[in-house]
């Protein structure tokens, strides 16, 4: 009895706040509703839990239910088979949902439960048009009804379906009645934004199943139009963010610049020609991105060699590389990394030579040894001759030997401890000549005779 008496109240509640601002057509309906609570309110008094009496109430049901049940598709279809109890919490869940039904249309909100419930079910857009009371208006009236953004939210949602389930295009295109469109006629279509959004999402679910750039083609029907032909195609837009989208894998997956060269048909072209080519601006997106990596993950300059294939060419082959100006926008990032980390860099050290003149000054001053010099500078110890001299640090090696020579001078360094730093100590006389240090040795002792003439102490010869 508490039960019944606490449901009639929810539903009277519910039948107020909706006929407080129902249309007419609305009100007809929700006055069939209260008759029918009525009916179950005196039931509840007078028959307590004898039979209801159910041709009345099928009858007032399906008054209520008639032009609503088609379109609003409600998830409860059973009906308890016997009993008068159970008859009426049958009655009454159909109750609750043509409360909802009526209450939905009047104040023009559709829960998120029931846009799903149309997805699972597989509901057409017209289908929901008609279910929203759109489907006899104009696309543009339609646009400005209040519930055209539930229709809206369906249809972005259905094509995002669609192509996680890999619809093919021409069924969409069907579907969103654009089979026969085509160019600019298909833009102008009034569901080209669902299928521009199925296309979109399309595209990044092709790179993610790691599909070939020529599959890709042919799923877009562009595989038998020349480069310039292709740039004019409908769908090279969605070629585009399918390569885009593949670089985005290439770079995640681990992908080598060898890799990609050869994925984009690159490897055996010249210089010029690989610029040129249209495949270009997606292995400079993926480099760009290539360089952001080792940047972040602290690459030395020899690994990033060795990733540039660098480590095989000679000086004038790597001149001539498509991926030297790689390598550069890597130091030019590396030195960004330094300088906002080192406090003592001039904020206006704008190249790597200008920094690394810098940091040989602050190495100078901090009392840095030659062996912690040369490693910083990437000059590894078997490094000799020319092969130093090559190297694109020795500049700055050279800077700081200078330098450190002077400073040995200023501090009255002993020649014992000058060879010991330069690592002549322990190296007989015809070896001390052929080391690259020697050099600095003789600047010290040159320098020192300065100084001890300058004192009046020692004549230069």
């Amino acid at each position: 009895m508490r039960l019944y008496a606490s449901i009639l109240v929810a539903a009277l509640l519910a039948n107020t706040t909706a006929l407080s601002t129902a249309t007419e057509h609305d009100q007809i309906k929700l006055s069939a509703v209260a008759s029918l609570s009525d009916s179950l309110f005196t039931h509840s008094h007078l028959g307590g839990r004898d039979k209801i009496n159910t041709r009345r109430f099928l009858r007032v049901n399906k008054a209520v239910d008639s032009d609503a049940e088609e379109e609003n598709d409600t998830d409860d279809d059973s009906l308890y088979a016997e009993g008068g109890e159970e008859r009426t919490f049958s009655g009454l869940s159909k109750l609750k949902d043509a409360v909802s039904t009526v209450k939905t249309r009047v104040t023009n909100k559709v829960p998120a439960s029931k846009i799903k419930s149309w997805l699972d079910k597989d509901k057409s857009g017209d289908y929901v048009k008609k279910w929203l009371g759109l489907n006899k208006l104009s696309a543009a009236k339609a646009k400005l009804n209040p519930k055209y953004k539930f229709y809206d939210l369906f249809m972005s949602k259905k094509a995002l379906r669609w192509a996680e389930s890999n619809t093919p295009i021409d069924s969409v295109k069907k579907a969103l009645s654009m089979e026969k469109l085509a160019d600019d006629a298909l833009q102008l279509s009034p569901n080209f934004k669902y299928y521009d959004e199925f296309m979109s999402k399309s595209t990044n679910e092709w790179a993610r199943a790691g599909t070939s750039i020529d599959d890709g083609k042919k799923l877009l029907g562009l595989e038998k139009l020349s480069d310039e032909a292709l740039k004019l195609s409908e769908n090279y837009k969605y070629y585009d963010e399918f390569m885009d989208w593949s670089v985005l894998q290439w770079v995640g997956g681990g992908k080598s610049v060898d890799d990609v060269t050869k994925l984009l048909r690159l490897e055996n072209l010249s210089a010029a020609a690989f610029k040129l080519s249209p495949n270009f601006k997606y292995f400079d997106k993926f480099m760009k991105m290539r360089v952001k990596a080792w940047l972040r993950s602290g690459k030395s300059l020899d690994d990033v060699k060795v990733l540039l294939g660098f480590d095989k060419m000679s000086a004038e082959a790597i001149k001539a590389s498509p991926n030297l100006k790689y390598y550069d926008e890597y130091l030019q990032g590396r030195v960004g990394i330094i300088v906002a980390k080192a406090a003592f860099v001039p904020k206006t050290a704008a190249t790597y030579d200008e920094y690394m003149s810098a940091q040989v000054v602050a190495w100078v001053k901090s009392g840095k040894s030659v062996e912690q010099v040369k490693k910083k500078l990437g000059l590894k110890k078997n490094l000799s001759g020319e092969a130093l001299k090559q190297h694109e640090n020795y500049k700055f090696y050279d800077e700081f030997m200078s330098r450190q020579t002077y400073e040995w001078v200023v501090s009255g360094k002993g020649l014992d401890d000058v060879k010991k730093a330069l690592g002549l100590d322990k190296l007989p006389a015809e070896a001390m000549k052929s080391s690259p240090n020697i050099k600095y040795y003789d600047e010290f002792l040159a320098a020192r005779i300065d100084k001890m003439a300058a004192r009046g102490g020692v004549t230069r010869p």
